[in-house]
């Protein structure tokens, strides 16, 4: 048994974060007595609308709009869940395509399609925003964020990374093509231009 006044502060505020015993030790040093899963959380939904619109024989728009929402989220076995080690992700993606075909002659035919898109991806450890180094009382550490553990035999606690931010991916298109029928022959061509 160690004596109270020779157990580091830090190291006695960080045994609230760590979860209790459930199974005997693997070894006298008392390691590996904690088993515990964790599971996935993941939900997606999804939106479409579309419309269909006919000017005259000759030309025809279409337009539709897709959304995603797919966050993908951790349950944890910490007691705390700042201190756990799976990060959510915030994930959702708008896509709109506006497509016009144009008959220009019975043997010529054109159609044009614009298509806008834009991504989210935020990812985000479970002490982000945490003031965890001044609960712990570490000094000279970057507040905001619960600290990484790494201890042989233990449970880590803390995330390796604390946020990663893509927003907004933003993806624009542009495609025109040609069909043109001449006799027996059919010949197509077009061009695309692509942003990202």
């Amino acid at each position: 048994v160690i004596p109270g006044n020779q157990i580091d502060l830090v190291a006695a505020k960080l045994m609230d974060f760590y979860p209790l015993p459930n199974r005997p030790p693997t070894n006298r040093a008392g390691a590996n007595n904690f088993v515990g899963n964790y599971n996935r959380k993941f939900r997606r939904d999804n939106l479409t609308a579309k419309i269909d619109h006919v000017f005259t024989d000759r030309n025809r728009l279409y337009f539709r709009f897709v959304y995603n929402r797919d966050p993908l989220k951790f349950t944890t076995v910490h007691p705390n869940p700042i201190s756990a080690t799976n990060n959510e992700s915030r994930r959702h993606h708008a896509t709109y395509l506006l497509v016009d075909t144009l008959t220009v002659t019975p043997s010529l035919i054109t159609e044009g399609r614009l298509s806008l898109s834009a991504r989210t991806f935020h990812n985000v450890s479970p002490g982000l925003g945490s003031n965890a180094p001044e609960l712990l009382g570490l000094r000279n550490v970057p507040s905001g964020a619960f600290p990484r553990f790494v201890v042989a035999g233990i449970t880590t606690l803390g995330a390796g990374t604390h946020e990663r931010i893509q927003m907004p991916i933003r993806q624009q298109q542009v495609v025109n093509s040609w069909t043109w029928v001449r006799g027996n022959h059919v010949v197509k061509f077009g061009g695309e231009v692509r942003r990202s």
